[in-house]
């Protein structure tokens, strides 16, 4: 996994977040419903921003979450950026 860790502190709020690529996913290259695994944080530990390749992801529609795993609903390549950040 890549998994690069980003802190920030932004007005006593700390963002956190991880970039990946698609092939971090499980599944086949160009599938939807690939699940991601984070690594640093839990999804439960607050508002959450996901990107592919720079465009935003809304919940629900895009992809789901359940504990420390994201199932990006839409489909995902192996050569694609995953970026997802945390407000805390």
């Amino acid at each position: 996994m890549s998994g690069n860790i980003l802190l920030k502190k932004i007005s006593g709020a700390q963002i956190t977040g991880e970039s990946f690529a698609g092939s971090d996913c499980s599944g086949s290259d160009g599938n939807t419903s690939r699940v991601l695994t984070t690594v640093g944080a839990s999804t439960a530990m607050g508002e959450i921003t996901l990107f592919v390749d720079g465009d935003f992801l809304r919940e629900t529609d895009d992809y789901t979450l359940s504990g420390n795993d994201i199932t990006i609903l839409i489909k995902i390549w192996d050569t694609q950026k995953i970026d997802v950040r945390y407000l805390q």
